[in-house]
């Protein structure tokens, strides 16, 4: 039995000429059966329970309009009873602005909000390595400055048709004192042995 996958776009801001995800021609028609294993399995249930599972393969942008109590990204807070099943890393930040539990995504990642430009608007993604989440890559930021501007979108969507949902990020940079602007398109796919890199 085959299923079809279809994208859904979640957006938490932005135009839609800005935030359009790349193209990507054919969609791949997806095989249940080589849907990964439980990556997460060893996770407390009382953690996992704060993120809501997703299906959708979402657009992920930062804006003040995610800490909304209406918005996507709007997570549930990760207290110090969490903090010893966060790396070094999610720990600093939730003692700095707080971290947000917002999506389970599958293959043991997790998509969560933290500290941004002056409050808790960027999203991040970690993953579950056995006893620990272990932050793996930042997913969206926007910031601006008298300098100029940085902003990063992320998707998450199978690129390779194998199951599993690969990081597509683009980053955008324009230095207004030289004149200049940089859009930088990356793809990270998903190994066999479940581990994403670029």
């Amino acid at each position: 039995m085959r299923t079809v996958v279809l994208l859904v776009v979640l957006s938490a801001c932005g135009s839609p000429r800005q935030d359009t995800p790349p193209r990507m021609e054919p969609l791949q028609e997806q095989a249940a059966e080589k849907a990964p294993s439980d990556r997460a399995a060893t996770m407390p249930l009382s953690m996992r329970a704060k993120f809501e599972w997703t299906d959708a393969d979402p657009l992920l942008a930062a804006s003040p309009a995610t800490v909304d109590d209406d918005g996507p990204f709007t997570g549930n807070d990760l207290g110090p009873e969490d903090y010893d099943v966060l790396d070094e890393q999610l720990r600093a930040m939730a003692g700095y602005e707080g971290l947000f539990a917002c999506y389970e995504v599958g293959d043991g990642l997790f998509v969560l909000r933290g500290p941004g430009a002056g409050a808790a608007t960027d999203l991040f993604l970690a993953q579950w390595d056995r006893t620990v989440l272990v932050w793996v890559a930042d997913l969206a930021f926007d910031y601006c400055s008298e300098d100029g501007c940085a902003r990063m979108r992320s998707w998450l969507t199978d690129l390779d048709g194998d199951g599993r949902r690969d990081l597509v990020r683009r980053s955008q940079r324009e230095d207004l004192e030289s004149g200049t602007s940089e859009d930088v398109l990356e793809a990270w796919i998903v190994a066999p042995d479940g581990t994403l890199g670029p």
